[in-house]
């Protein structure tokens, strides 16, 4: 075969024939061929045919084979690349890249580059391998590109001397890949930049030519925490050494990494340390190295105080910098120094000046004070020494993180032979050395070191909460102006001159003194405990006015100068700070079948874990029962107590009792606290320690071989009743975990507080502000009902979203166990429960199938791995069941479908009588037609409906119900018409089944419900400010009515009883008697209010009750049981209390998609281009062209047309999937007589390539009206 390719004169077909053979022979040789395959002769006949040589052969199928014979021949014998090379190869495949003719030589030519420059990296460099392979990297598939830049990384593993200029001039080339979206690029590239600079490590002018060259730039964003990288955690940890060492020497570098906020990032690594709690594990490189590099990097930033004469130049030129630009410092140290409470010493070893001031303002000088002042110090030593020594061995090994050493790793022996300075009980001895020696009185002059904003803000606090409760007497009701001054000074030091740190906003203890002062004392007390008076609600809705009045007030243009915006930031920040939540991660799980003896003996594939019930030793009740058994995790205590009851009750006859009673009658404990608490909501409030409870579990191959002992006993009452996964009964708490609990109590600041804040405030804006000019309106402040309306500005939902705990969340859902059992922490289902507008949506959304559905659904329809755990089906989350429906009868269609597959979890599909069409484009036209019968007039379910006798020349307007504001239920009294309302509570029962399986099956509906409509869904009470949504007019009409009737009231109410203000109380200059009203409900003269009156019109006398009823009929009993239909049919298919986490914005998007804006650079990203079409092709810039130009008419048409549906997903363009595809359409002929046609279960549109843009308009517009209504063939 050799000598055939060699040949001279060799024909084409017979030199393509043996270099295919060859090929085919290479692909399976192994390397001990290689003592008898001749390889010079074949290296040196492969790279002549490859090269084109003697002007033989030289065409695209013979350069092609003998490449990729040149790269089998590499893979199979290594050492062949020598040979290969000393023949001159590496010229030609240069070349071959540089003037790209043919691009699948192009992609052999760097195959062939992988191969050689592991072995000869070298020669590769000095050939130009790297110029000539990044040249058109960017023109290659992303598999190729991995090839690419895996050669020019195994070029650049060491670079000599001599061969920099090579690398430097491609640095550009390489930070642009550090872009990509392919992971795998990403890695290679950073490998790379990482080897390049530890090879130049020792040329300070190589380290900044390199920084000139942006590497900075584009690598400080990859190590940045606001999210979840896409980088490994050794590759993360590896770039930060490589800043590190580019600030070790190079000052261009240092400036950088200053203007580029470098000590943001620090401060998110540090931050973000935390995540692997439970994963003591995870070897040196990888978290905790991150923490290291992190460190060293900060060090190599700040110039240190005690110089060498080795490095005092450079050190001197970065004080320069620092001293030039004091904004440099000021931000770094802003950033860092509430996390670096740990290394106290050795910053104030370094510039002592410069941050005492700060560790004032941070706490810092505090909390070592308050260390060294704690009543029981012996206790916490003691207890500080016990978890030292209960460290599983891996964390001990790990010994070169401490922080007592890592800076000064270069200058001593290795870390690992030396002794933390701050364990084994001397962590009193080092604190107290720190305060003596840095925190003297005579530098630090203010008490325990606090400032002057914590003493004001403290001194402001305690009035506040001094007439806590004190305001419900009426003679202390003048004092409410006093406290409001008081409460403004509070708000107004959150936009003083002065910043406010998170230490000084904690300490004060404001969070705690505004829900007292705000909630007149009763913040957070049990209902039963309150007691509460008609003068505290009053008390309790003035301030609250004031309160929102000082919130939304602006000091500057936007909401972001809000008060509230500050107020919600500085809470963020408390949060973030405090936070000490464990994510609890399991270690080599893997999903196998287990036996189960509870729930009932079956084989699972939920793990299981192994438990013994052990009797409580002062428990005479009941029997004992010692049986080791295997208990699935997910278990709930009921569950438990059914298998554990019968076997250990006895009753008066000592015989066994078959069933627990109705109550709970036991509770359960785990007594070595190394269970996780389970997420069923079944339990009492936990404590603050149950919710941080979990950061000492390990979730290892251990955990599940052995036993957990739960000991029972009787429930004394169902308040003490306990889940069975239980860990913090009697169980040891992690110091930490301790602490912060201490700390909560100390500060005033609990997490319980934030949605005080959030839903009491932001959400209820527009409430406060109206019920204040309601109130100014009855006092004569107000006098002109034009002046009633309410501007109120709310805050973006994004501002109250904790990255931190939203990355928590999500690394905490992405395990595998938790995949398996959907079992979370108990601090995700409570933190979900009461603050769920701290995690983004998309972490909502998965927590929402993670809990309603158990699957991990990521993106909005693509399923990860998961198990569907249903007591009514325990099927494949992917199985399908189809329906036919009759086009014509869709909602007699739609009935029969959920009749038969509401409570099942398969993926419904759809196909229509009559027509051949199936799959996802049908199925989502379904929920499409649907949504507009129920939108039809004549069913009696909505607002807006025309009576039967209306006659209008608009056929849609006369079919359809006009609801301009969205759809909200139509009032129906308790005497209306039997068999009417049951027809309309059948459609209520059906809407809720369509809905319900829509959002399950992640359909989208075309249905415009209102806001108060969501509001209902989501279990919120309604009253007269929600009619704004859907009726504006009648909202505006019924507040001016109620502001009239309160002016009367307080009146009436004045000691002098003002008889000319009652007289003269007219609605718009007519008396109240004059507007001849009914009282009957606006809009539904049959449905007649009742009445405490003799009088059946309205009079100023009976208008307070009026308004009442109007509002009790249109939100609340008017429409009770049409809801109560619509609950019935939603929890038919999955329970309407899951849908909680979201707001009623979120919920519409989850259910009608959004409106996504289609500007050109957008449809061009989200839009693939295929089968004879580029993003370039004139056909596609003249659809791209059109489809901008469309109005909201044409552009829902388009949709429906393309996908089935006239919306998107949430997520717009990029949430379609499959993906938008359009492909030329081959036909006979004339192009322009042709119709474009689409195939809507792959979103895939056939456009033929039509000779003009206005052809194109008119042929798609007739396509996306005529082509609606069915599905054939195309």
């Amino acid at each position: 075969m050799v000598e055939a390719v060699a040949a001279e004169g060799a024909g084409q077909d017979a030199l393509v024939a043996a270099l295919t053979e060859l090929c085919e022979a290479l692909s399976f040789c192994a390397e001990d061929a290689g003592g008898y395959f001749p390889t010079e002769a074949a290296a040196r006949a492969l790279v002549r045919r490859a090269g084109g040589g003697d002007g033989a052969g030289a065409t695209p199928d013979v350069i092609l084979l003998s490449v990729r014979a040149i790269t089998y021949l590499c893979d199979a014998m290594p050492r062949a690349a020598d040979a290969v090379v000393r023949h001159g190869l590496l010229p030609v495949l240069c070349s071959r890249l540089l003037a790209i003719e043919y691009l699948d030589v192009a992609e052999q030519c760097l195959q062939a580059f992988e191969k050689i420059s592991r072995r000869q990296p070298a020669q590769c460099l000095q050939a130009g391998m790297i110029t000539a392979v990044l040249a058109y990297i960017d023109f290659f598939t992303a598999s190729i590109q991995r090839v690419a830049v895996s050669a020019v990384a195994n070029a650049c593993k060491k670079v000599p001397a001599d061969c920099s200029h090579f690398v430097v001039d491609s640095v550009p080339t390489l930070c642009n890949l550090l872009q990509s979206e392919d992971k795998m690029v990403v890695e290679k590239v950073a490998a790379c930049l990482i080897s390049i600079v530890d090879s130049f490590s020792s040329s300070v002018d190589l380290l900044d030519q390199l920084c000139h060259q942006g590497i900075i730039e584009k690598v400080l964003p990859l190590i940045h925490t606001g999210g979840l990288t896409a980088l490994s955690p050794s590759t993360c940890s590896n770039l930060i050494g490589l800043l590190a060492k580019l600030a070790c020497s190079s000052l261009v570098a240092v400036k950088s990494l200053f203007e580029l906020n470098v000590g943001s990032t620090i401060k998110g690594i540090l931050v973000a340390s935390d995540l692997s709690h439970g994963m003591p594990y995870l070897p040196l490189e990888k978290q905790n190295n991150q923490v290291n590099e992190a460190l060293k990097l900060a060090n190599q930033l700040i110039p240190s105080a005690a110089r060498g004469v080795e490095d005092t130049q450079i050190i001197l030129a970065k004080e320069k910098i620092i001293t030039d630009e004091p904004r440099f410092l000021c931000q770094f140290s802003r950033d860092i120094l509430p996390v670096l409470i740990k290394i106290i010493e050795i910053l104030m070893q370094k510039l002592p000046d410069a941050y005492l001031g700060f560790f004032i303002k941070e706490g810092v000088v505090y909390a070592v004070e308050a260390l060294l002042t704690q009543e029981d110090s012996s206790r916490s030593t003691h207890l500080l020494d016990d978890i030292q020594q209960s460290e599983p061995q891996p964390v001990i090994r790990n010994k070169s993180t401490c922080f007592c050493y890592a800076f000064d790793a270069h200058r001593y022996e290795a870390a690992e032979t030396r002794t933390c300075m701050i364990g084994n009980g001397s962590l009193y001895t080092f604190a107290r050395h720190v305060k003596t020696t840095y925190f003297t009185k005579e530098v630090v002059s203010f008490e325990k070191g606090s400032t002057e904003i914590v003493q004001k803000l403290k001194t402001c606090c305690a009035v506040l909460n001094e007439t806590t409760d004190k305001s419900s007497e009426r003679e202390n009701l003048q004092n409410e102006e006093y406290l409001s001054t008081i409460l403004s000074e509070v708000m107004m030091e959150l936009h003083g001159g002065e910043t406010m740190t998170t230490f000084e906003f904690l300490e004060s203890g404001l969070v705690k003194s505004l829900s007292n002062y705000l909630s007149n004392g009763k913040y957070l007390q049990a209902v039963e405990n309150m007691n509460c008076s008609s003068d505290h609600f009053l008390a309790v809705v003035k301030r609250f006015q004031s309160f929102a009045q000082m919130s939304f007030s602006r000091m500057g243009q936007s909401w972001s100068d809000m008060l509230l915006t500050l107020l919600v930031r500085k809470l963020q920040n408390a949060l973030t700070s405090l936070d000490n939540f464990p994510v609890i991660m399991s270690h080599n799980f893997k999903p196998r079948s287990n036996i189960s003896d509870i729930p009932t003996r079956h084989s699972t594939i939920i793990p299981c874990i192994r438990v013994r019930f052990k009797k409580h030793e002062d428990e005479t009740n009941l029997s004992s029962y010692d049986s080791v058994v295997n208990l699935e995790i997910s278990s709930s205590l009921h569950t438990i107590e059914e298998f554990l009851w019968p076997k250990v009750s006895t009753d008066m006859n000592s015989q066994k009792a078959e069933s627990p009673p109705s109550g709970p009658a036991l509770e359960s404990y785990v007594n070595d606290g190394s269970l996780e608490r389970d997420s069923t909501p079944q339990s009492s409030p936990p404590s603050e320690d149950q919710i941080n409870a979990g950061s000492d579990i390990i979730l290892d191959m251990q955990f599940w071989r052995s036993v957990h002992d739960i000991t029972f006993r009787t429930a004394a009452n169902p308040e003490t009743d306990r889940t069975a996964l239980n860990p913090e009964a009697d169980s040891p708490k992690d110091s930490s975990t301790a602490m912060s609990s201490k700390n909560d109590s100390t500060t005033g600041f609990k997490w319980q507080m934030l949605p005080f804040f959030s839903k009491g405030l932001n959400r209820y804006s527009f409430h406060l502000v109206s019920e204040e000019r309601n109130h100014s309106f009855a006092q004569g402040t107000i006098t002109n009902l034009d002046d009633l309306k309410a501007v109120v500005f709310s805050i973006p939902q994004q501002e109250f979203v904790s990255a931190k705990l939203t990355d928590k969340l999500e690394q905490q859902m992405h395990d595998p166990l938790v995949s398996r059992s959907c079992c979370l922490p108990l601090w995700c289902t409570e933190l979900m429960s009461a603050c769920p507008f701290l995690f983004s949506f998309e972490a909502r959304w998965k927590y929402f199938h993670l809990a309603a559905f158990g699957s991990l659904k990521n993106h909005y329809g693509h399923i990860m791995d998961a198990i569907v755990n249903s007591v009514t089906e325990r099927g494949s989350p992917h199985s399908r069941k189809k329906f036919k429906v009759d086009r014509d009868d869709i909602l007699v269609s739609a009935a029969k479908m959920m009749k038969s597959y509401a409570k099942s979890n398969a993926l419904l599909e759809v196909e229509y009588k009559e027509e051949v069409g199936t799959g996802l484009g049908p199925t989502m036209e379904f929920y499409t037609l649907i949504s507009h019968e129920f939108q039809k007039s004549g069913l009696g379910m909505w607002r807006g409906e025309l009576p039967c006798e209306a006659v209008t020349d608009d056929a849609h307007v006369s079919r359809f119900v006009v609801a301009p504001k969205g759809l909200f239920p139509r009032p129906w009294s308790a005497s209306a018409d039997c068999a009417s309302f049951q027809e309309v509570s059948k459609q209520f029962h059906l809407l809720g089944q369509v809905v319900a399986k829509a959002i399950k099956d992640g359909r989208i509906l075309d249905i415009p419900f209102s806001k108060a409509f969501y509001k209902l869904i989501l279990g919120q009470e309604l009253n007269i400010y929600d009619i704004q949504s859907f009726d504006s007019e009648l909202a505006i009409s019924l507040m001016e009515f109620q502001a009239i009737a309160c002016r009367r009231k307080y009146a009436e109410s004045n000691l002098m009883r003002d008889c000319q203000i009652i007289s003269d109380l007219t609605y718009r200059g007519c008396r109240i008697e004059d507007l001849a009203i009914d009282f009957a409900l606006p809009g539904y003269p049959d449905y007649m209010l009742s009445s405490g009156s003799s009088s059946g019109s309205l009079n100023v006398e009976n208008l307070e009750e009026y308004v009442h009823h109007v509002v009790e009929a249109t939100v609340k009993s008017g429409i009770a049981r049409q809801m109560e239909a619509f609950k019935s049919g939603f929890n038919e298919v999955f329970p309407l209390n899951k849908l909680q986490v979201f707001s009623e914005d979120e919920l519409e998007r989850l259910l009608c998609g959004e409106q996504d804006t289609w500007d050109f650079g957008k449809l061009v990203d989200h839009i693939k281009f295929d089968h004879g079409y580029t993003s370039s092709s004139p056909p596609v810039i003249n659809l791209l062209e059109i489809i901008q130009e469309f109005g909201s008419h044409q552009r829902r048409a388009f949709l429906q047309f393309i996908t089935g549906s006239p919306r998107l997903p949430p997520g717009g363009l990029a949430a379609l999937n499959p993906k938008f595809t359009v492909v030329r359409k081959h036909n006979s002929n004339d192009a322009d007589s042709d119709l474009p046609s689409v195939m809507t279960c792959a979103n895939y549109l056939k456009l033929p390539p039509y000779s003009s843009k206005e052809k194109m308009r008119e042929k798609l517009i007739y396509a996306i009206t005529e082509g609606q209504g069915s599905f054939h063939l195309s």
